[in-house]
């Protein structure tokens, strides 16, 4: 059955704050290793996680357009390129769904790939356990 809804008028929300200038306020101790790891060995707490990869390992995919994709996805991935939004996985769509990496004047000749990702729980089943 439908959920009732009402008209409540108008919300002003006159503050807001960039999330990826925040980030250090939202998460712990950053860690470095040579390949991603999962959230749960980053910190078995984290509802947040930001991978970093730095622009010579991304200047391939800006040159040529070369979509991105996550292979494993376990949740949300919000994805930035030099600071801002490319686009949103998420593990429903199994990070099978590449985003298209632009490419061409205005964009940066080399930027830093981040990928924030959200926490979403764990599959309890199958071969998605834990």
């Amino acid at each position: 059955p439908a959920i009732p809804t009402a008209a409540y008028g108008r919300v002003e929300l006159p503050w807001s704050a960039s999330l990826l200038e925040n980030i250090a306020a939202l998460s712990g101790r950053p860690v470095s290793y040579p390949t991603p790891l999962w959230i749960e060995a980053v910190d078995p707490q984290a509802t947040l996680v930001l991978y970093s990869f730095p622009s010579a390992n991304v200047h391939r995919a800006i040159k040529t357009s070369l979509p991105l994709a996550l292979s494993d996805l376990r949740d949300r991935a919000h994805v930035f390129l030099g600071g801002r939004p490319l686009g949103v996985m998420e593990r429903s769509q199994g990070g099978a769904k590449p985003l298209p990496v632009p490419a061409g004047p205005g964009q940066p000749k080399s930027a830093e790939l981040l990928v924030l990702v959200e926490s979403l729980g764990r599959a309890n089943f199958g071969t998605m356990m834990g």
